[in-house]
Parts: C-alpha cells; sequence; structure tokens
C-alpha cells in the first residue's frame, strides 16, 4: 500500500509501523542500518533532523520505498498560510520539517 505523508509527524508515524510491521526491534534495526539502538529510537521521533539518505537507507531496510508525486493541489494542503512549494520564485518554508 501507498501511504502520503505530508507532515513529519506522519513520515514518525510510519516509519514505527513499518518496523513493528517486520516485527523488529528498534536494536535489531539500528544493528542493521549501523547506528545504536538510541540513534534509532531519535530518527523514529524527529525523522527530519536525520539526512534524507539516512531516512532512505531506513526505509530501503524496512522493505519501504519512497515515492514523489505530482499532486496538483499541493497548495490546498497547505493550510497553515506558509509559502506553497508551487509558487515559482519563492522559498518554501522547512520550519515543519
Amino acid at each position: 500500500m501507498r501511504y502520503p505523508v505530508d507532515t513529519p509527524s506522519q513520515l514518525r508515524l510510519l516509519l514505527r509501523a513499518l518496523r513493528k510491521a517486520r516485527g523488529l526491534s528498534q536494536a535489531q534495526v539500528g544493528a542493521m542500518l549501523g547506528v545504536t539502538q538510541q540513534r534509532l529510537a531519535q530518527i523514529e521521533a524527529r525523522p527530519a533532523a536525520a539526512t534524507f539518505d539516512t531516512v532512505l537507507r531506513l526505509i530501503a531496510l524496512l522493505k519501504g520505498r519512497m515515492y514523489v508525486e505530482d499532486s496538483p493541489d499541493v497548495s490546498e494542503r497547505n493550510t497553515s498560510g506558509k509559502k506553497s512549494a508551487s509558487r515559482r520564485g519563492s522559498e518554501t518554508s522547512t520550519e515543519d520539517w
């Protein structure tokens, strides 16, 4: 199945759910990823603080995939009043990430 991820908290929940669905502990996944259990707990709690490469490696390790979907309603999902990524020449806020 595909799960949309629009916020860091959604990614946090998805990473934890993928690990648990595979029946793996944080220590087991951490060892496979080359980090401690404590570091994996930090990554799961705040994936935005991890590098993109680390998050991608973790997703792949958990037999998941990341997709980027071209969605015509991107600006409609931006309900917080922040600048939209769809506007040319404007900066995208990373405050939520």
